[in-house]
C-alpha cells in the first residue's frame, strides 16, 4: 500500500501548492480551487501509475512480489475512501468555480443576494452534473477495487456523506472569502440553506457513486487484465491478446460449426 500513500500524499501536496501558487496570482479563491482541484480528482490515476512502474520494476529485477494476484487487485477501504473524498472536494472546488463562472455573466457579485433564486438555479444547473460525474469517477475504481459488492456499496455510501459535508464547508467558506458574511449574521442564509446544498450534494453524489460502482464492479477483470497487459513486455502482451482472440473465436465458431452440422 506504499504506492497509494504515495499518491495521496503527493496529490494533497500538488493540491496545495497550485492553490498557493496561484491565489496570489489570480486573486481569486474559486479560480485557485478549480486548479487545485485537478491533482485531487486525478489522484487515483496517480495511484493505479505508481502500482504499475513499481511491478515493472519488480519484474525487471526478477523479484516479482510487486504484481498483484487478481484476488489481491483490492484496495483497503480507508485507501477507497481517502481517494474519494479527494475526488469529492475536487468535484466541489470545480463546480464552485463553474457555477461562480455562469453567474458572473448574468449578475455582479453584490447582487447575489438580491436575487437568490437567479443563484440558485444557476449553481444547481451547474453542481448536480458535476457532482455526478464526480461520484461515477468515484464509484467506478470503487467498484473496480474493491473486495466485494457490500464492502463497495458501504464505501460508496460514506463517500457520498462525506461530499455532502464537504460541500455545506466549501459553501460556507465561500460565503466568508466573499465579503457577504453580514448575509449570515442578518439570516439571509441560514443553516437550512447549507443542509439543502449538503442533502442536494449527496443525493447526486450517490446517484452517480452507485452508476459508477456497477460500471467498475462489472469491468473489474477487464481493468486487472489491463494491469497485467501494461506491466509486462509487449511481445508477451501481443501474445496473450492473440491467444484471447483465437480462444474466442473457437467458442464462437463451435456452436456456429454444431448447427451447421444438424442441418
Amino acid at each position: 500500500m506504499k504506492n497509494l500513500t504515495i499518491a495521496l500524499a503527493i496529490s494533497i501536496v500538488l493540491g496545495v501548492a497550485f492553490f498557493g501558487i496561484s491565489y496570489p496570482i489570480f486573486g481569486n479563491a474559486q479560480v485557485s480551487e478549480a486548479l487545485a482541484a485537478v491533482p485531487l480528482i486525478g489522484s487515483h490515476h496517480l495511484a493505479e501509475a505508481l502500482e504499475r512502474q513499481s511491478a515493472r520494476q519488480s519484474l525487471v529485477a526478477g523479484r516479482p512480489t510487486a504484481i498483484f494476484a487478481f484476488e489481491g487487485y483490492t484496495v483497503a477501504w480507508p485507501y477507497l475512501v481517502a481517494f474519494g473524498i479527494l475526488i469529492a472536494a475536487g468535484i466541489t472546488f470545480i463546480s464552485g468555480f463553474l457555477s461562480g463562472v455562469g453567474l458572473a455573466f448574468i449578475l455582479p457579485q453584490s447582487a447575489f443576494f438580491a436575487y437568490p433564486q437567479i443563484v440558485v438555479s444557476v449553481s444547481l444547473l451547474v453542481i448536480i452534473p458535476a457532482t455526478i460525474a464526480g461520484g461515477y469517477i468515484a464509484g467506478r475504481w470503487i467498484g473496480a477495487r474493491t473486495r466485494s459488492t457490500l464492502h463497495g456499496l458501504v464505501i460508496v455510501l460514506a463517500v457520498s456523506v462525506m461530499s455532502a459535508a464537504i460541500n455545506a464547508v466549501v459553501n460556507y467558506l465561500a460565503i466568508i472569502w466573499s465579503g457577504a458574511a453580514e448575509a449570515l449574521q442578518m439570516g439571509e442564509v441560514n443553516i437550512l440553506d447549507f443542509a439543502e446544498g449538503a442533502g442536494i450534494s449527496l443525493a447526486a453524489f450517490l446517484a452517480g457513486g452507485l452508476l459508477g460502482f456497477w460500471r467498475g464492479n462489472r469491468q473489474k477483470m477487464t481493468k486487472y487484465l489491463s494491469y497485467l497487459l501494461s506491466i509486462l513486455p509487449k511481445d508477451t502482451g501481443d501474445l496473450i491478446v492473440k491467444l484471447a482472440y483465437d480462444e474466442a473465436r473457437g467458442k464462437t465458431a463451435a456452436p456456429a460449426g454444431a448447427a451447421a452440422a444438424a442441418h
